[in-house]
């Protein structure tokens, strides 16, 4: 086997396992194809996608401080980290079949998307619990890649 920098690793664990047989299993399930050979399968999967979106989009991350935090590319191509801290509050919540939260940045609401938007975020981000900002910018600044909060 040809050395490779995971297999020369000098750490342990990091070594390169023996290759296995693959074994195949179902990997499109939604192919028009597939369903007769498994007659029983798409309505269990129906009936548990409802039953777990009901209980999802009743679902409220707890009222208090937060960190939105994802990584997005900037202009140059590079990556970094966007964050922003805001507050739980009560109110209203889509249902949209998600986990869902009010949350105020502590600015107009279309001022803040605008600007979250224009950071280089992805359409995937966290909303952890706390204020974080400072800790995901110390992160940053140890990976030497860039930090922006928006709303400050």
């Amino acid at each position: 086997m040809a050395e490779t920098a995971l297999s020369a690793s000098p750490v342990r664990g990091l070594e390169r396992l023996p290759a296995r047989p693959t074994k195949v299993g179902l990997v499109a399930g939604g192919l028009g194809a597939y369903w007769p050979q498994f007659p029983d399968l798409l309505p269990q999967l129906q009936r548990s996608a409802r039953r777990v979106a009901e209980r999802l989009g009743q679902l409220d991350v707890a009222h208090g401080p937060v960190t939105a935090f994802g990584i997005g590319q900037l202009r140059d191509g590079s990556f970094g980290f966007i964050a922003s801290e805001g507050e739980v509050v009560s109110g209203p919540l889509l249902q949209i079949g998600n986990t869902t939260s009010r949350v105020d940045f502590g600015r107009n609401p279309g001022e803040w998307t605008d600007e979250w938007s224009a950071s280089g975020i992805g359409h995937h981000w966290a909303l952890g619990t706390g204020h974080r900002a400072g800790e995901l910018r110390a992160v940053a600044d140890l990976l030497e890649i860039e930090f922006h909060e928006v709303g400050r």
